[in-house]
């Protein structure tokens, strides 16, 4: 088959739709002939010389106006218009976007099969935020697209019915947006003292860090340090210092930056959990990234990822808590892993590493993924 992924962005500091659209477009090149067409958005020359230099997919990346969902290009337009009814699948990735609305009115115009991706912009969280004017007006073209598109790929189970609660779309798959290959892993050697969080996300308000600050700052007589990679506006990273000087907690909070992909092994081998106090994650990559180097989470009920293993917990090991976004609940997980034996904090990383293997291997991403596009 030959595959077609649109983006509106491919840059990383777009997160987890960038690294997810980059992952399958590897998975499906040892089988397929994949190609992603996107636009040079927040991509430096360099990076868009090392896309174009890629061996195992190809990548096409085209000058535009505007910004973010408002954002066009005539030129991408074009070139999809030349592959349509020549490839045999275009998956359109992120709702909300002209690039991604457009792209599968061409789909549709040239009965062209197509798979439409959300990315969570539907959820009911999204929708009440940012521009909700221009959602409201471009809302009936989604469930349009929901309804036309051969097949929508849903990210977890909660993604679904939120969809479902929006029209009656009948053809919504659950895939993963990630897979883990089945390689060893350095294993953990005890609950380290102080215990060692870590964050890994972009940098961003939904991501909810004021919320994690102001927990920390009661773990009056427990010993801990966080450990915080990601990028984001510099303005709100100046006032999440501002916030943590206030707390008197700023000595114990390092911001690490961007942390590239080769250097994840390394930020996971520094921590010993990893947390997610998000107001609202479609899925959560970082989350599967953490578990796979054998750290266990802690993380909101919004983040979806967790649905995926979080029923796996045994007492007294749990590896994933799924919590709500209250001060009670955080302080007293906080307070219990704290207080980990070796012993039970070593069940909880094998165990992390373990599930993360079963429930998101490489090898079922990529049938999951094959399934859709015949669909």
């Amino acid at each position: 088959m030959n595959i077609l992924h649109v983006i509106p962005s491919i840059s990383k500091k777009s997160g987890g739709p960038a690294t997810s659209v980059l992952f399958a477009a590897e998975l499906l090149s040892s089988n397929h002939e994949v190609e992603i067409c996107s636009t040079k958005e927040d991509l430096t020359d360099a990076e868009i010389d090392t896309f174009y230099q890629e061996k195992r997919f190809k990548v096409h990346l085209f000058d535009y106006k505007s910004r973010h969902s408002t954002k066009y290009s005539v030129e991408l337009f074009r070139f999809l218009i030349s592959k349509l009814n020549v490839v045999h699948s275009v998956h359109i990735h992120a709702g909300f976007s002209l690039i991604s609305q457009i792209s599968a009115l061409l789909c549709i115009l040239f009965k062209q099969k197509f798979v439409y991706r959300p990315l969570g912009t539907l959820s009911p969280y999204s929708l009440t935020v940012g521009n909700q004017k221009m959602k409201k007006w471009m809302l009936p073209l989604e469930k349009f697209i929901l309804k036309q598109a051969n097949s929508v790929q849903a990210t977890s189970e909660q993604e679904k019915k939120d969809l479902i609660a929006l029209v009656d779309v009948e053809h919504i798959e659950i895939i993963p947006p990630i897979g883990i290959a089945d390689t060893s892993s350095t294993e953990k050697t005890g609950n380290r003292k102080p215990v060692q969080l870590g964050f890994l996300s972009r940098i961003h308000t939904k991501k909810n860090l004021e919320f994690l600050f102001q927990i920390v700052s009661k773990l009056k007589n427990e010993e801990w340090y966080l450990r915080i990679g990601g990028e984001g506006d510099s303005d709100y990273i100046e006032s999440l210092n501002k916030l943590a000087h206030e707390l008197g907690i700023s000595e114990r909070i390092e911001f690490v930056g961007f942390i590239k992909d080769e250097m994840k092994p390394a930020f996971f081998a520094s921590v010993d959990w990893f947390v997610l106090p998000s107001l609202h994650e479609n899925f959560g990559i970082s989350m599967v990234e953490a578990l796979s180097h054998s750290v266990p989470c802690i993380v909101s009920n919004s983040v979806d990822a967790a649905q995926f293993v979080v029923q796996d917990n045994q007492p007294g090991s749990e590896f994933v808590f799924r919590l709500p976004l209250t001060e009670s609940d955080w302080i007293l997980t906080l307070q219990l892993i704290v207080k980990d034996s070796d012993e039970a904090y070593q069940k909880r990383t094998i165990e992390a590493r373990n599930q993360a293997r079963k429930k998101f291997s490489k090898e079922s991403v990529l049938k999951k993924l094959e399934q859709l596009y015949l669909a």
